[in-house]
């Protein structure tokens, strides 16, 4: 039993290892940081998910639940990147506004 624990174990950190990896990777090029933009945007993590009718109510939790979590992950594996995206995408809406 205790040999399944530690495989296990050993299993969760290297694809914490890997998952760490990838987003790194991805949020290396301003292609991959406006995908994760994009997500978080999508979420609308930002809004509130209350409406009048509960399953509507439901599905908008579970989507800005899915922004923040996407948001927390970002920052914690990856803060400069995290921080770059939010300059790009900033400088990328005041370029759009001012045309």
């Amino acid at each position: 039993m205790s040999e399944d624990f530690e495989k296990r174990r050993a299993q969760k950190a290297y694809q914490a290892k890997l998952d760490k990896s990838d987003w790194a990777w991805l949020m290396s090029d301003r292609r991959g940081r406006r995908i994760a933009a994009t997500l978080i945007d999508l979420s609308n993590n930002e809004e509130s998910s209350i409406d009048h009718n509960t399953a509507a109510m439901a599905f908008k939790e579970g989507l800005r639940w899915y922004g923040v979590l996407l948001t927390r992950m970002l920052k914690e594996l990856c803060f400069d990147k995290y921080i770059e995206m939010l300059k790009e995408q900033n400088n990328g809406r005041i370029s759009t506004d001012e045309q």
